[in-house]
């Protein structure tokens, strides 16, 4: 009987090593939806998780044919896709109509699947959806906040060299009233998105109040 080579012995027990070391990685079962979004014309509202039930909250003053095209932005399990019927969702590109409670289903890498219902809510949404600033001499340049502008954040910095900026918050929600206050001089209700202020040396606070029962305070502090 012939013996085998070393050569052989060596390679075969590489082959051993290697397929000992390397196990096959099973397809993963995971099949959450992490976090929901929708945006209409842009603006983005946003969805709360309660195990399989998705709300998303949009302006009380909105009704079923307002949600008739939602653009869907989901951050999901990994490998992980969403189906809305037979159609596959494309993240932050395919849209719902959410006039009525809908059915999606997350299908996991292995195949298995889970269903959630996501419905739409109607409530005053006390948030803005811009608030920025701009210098109000020609040719009006903007003066950027520290961080950018995102609705959860309601603290930023800005710096600016002139003396007269114009300040533009526009509420989300068009039944809430919205309230400003300059370097403490009292609340204004504003009849307008936007207010000129003068600033002084030093450093000063503008404040942007979004209110119904309650309310949320957005504030910037310009150094001048």
């Amino acid at each position: 009987m012939k013996k085998p080579s070393y050569l052989t012995v060596a390679v075969l027990a590489v082959a051993v090593l290697a397929a000992c070391s390397n196990p096959t990685i099973q397809p993963s079962s995971d099949n959450d939806i992490l976090t929901m979004v929708g945006r209409v014309s842009g603006v983005p509202y946003s969805g709360t998780i309660t195990g399989t039930d998705i709300e998303i909250t949009f302006p009380s003053t909105w009704g079923a044919s307002d949600v008739a095209s939602v653009t869907m932005e989901f951050t999901l399990s990994a490998q992980a896709t969403l189906w809305d019927g037979t159609t596959q969702l494309q993240n932050g590109i395919s849209t719902v109509d959410l006039g009525s409670p809908v059915t999606l289903t997350v299908k996991a890498e292995d195949g298995s699947t889970k269903t959630y219902t996501v419905s739409a809510a109607f409530a005053t949404i006390l948030e803005l959806q811009r608030l920025d600033i701009e210098d109000n001499s020609s040719p009006y340049a903007v003066i950027p906040t520290t961080p950018t502008f995102d609705a959860d954040t309601t603290s930023y910095t800005a710096s600016s060299t002139v003396d007269e900026i114009k300040i533009y918050f526009t509420a989300v929600d068009t039944s809430a009233d919205v309230y400003t206050n300059f370097n403490s001089g009292g609340w204004v209700l504003a009849s307008m998105p936007s207010r000129v202020v003068t600033l002084i040396s030093g450093s000063n606070t503008f404040l942007v109040r979004v209110t119904t029962d309650n309310s949320k305070i957005y504030t910037i502090t310009i150094s001048r």
